[in-house]
């Protein structure tokens, strides 16, 4: 009885040991891709967020063709699965003034369902008479 305790608390030792290795764990990551458009052109050199409901947020930077692929925390190809929101942010280099509506981007209404296990590849286009449009009718006092 007491070696069948040994070996007991010996397998579970090593169960334990198995699974403290170096390597950082994280949450399930499913692969994101997409093309971002602004006014039915690519938008390049733009940064996209998708921030999930829970879980940390992915990111990635548009190419000459308005495509991205995320990486999670900048290290890991993938994006949380479930509802995200989307973040979209361009700055004018030498001002630093930022040239997406803010529907895009600090209050975005653009919403992504990652979905496990694919294929994620989303078109993103921003229009910015329709951002337009919403701020000023966001704007007029309720009656």
């Amino acid at each position: 009885m007491q070696i069948a305790k040994c070996r007991l608390i010996s397998a579970v030792a090593l169960a334990l040991l198995a699974g403290c290795g170096s390597a950082e764990t994280g949450p399930e990551l499913v692969e994101v891709t997409g093309t971002v458009t602004m006014d039915g052109k690519p938008l390049e050199n733009a940064l996209v967020y998708f921030v999930p409901e829970s879980g940390g947020m992915s990111s990635g930077m548009t190419d000459a063709s308005g495509k991205f692929t995320l990486m999670y925390r900048g290290k890991t190809e993938g994006a949380v699965p479930g509802m995200s929101t989307v973040k979209v942010t361009k700055s004018d280099g030498e001002a630093g003034a930022e040239l997406i509506p803010g529907v895009f981007n600090t209050a975005s209404v653009i919403k992504r369902d990652v979905a496990k296990p694919g294929p994620n590849d989303f078109t993103i286009d921003l229009d910015k008479e329709k951002a337009d449009a919403r701020a000023n009718r966001d704007r007029k006092p309720q009656a």
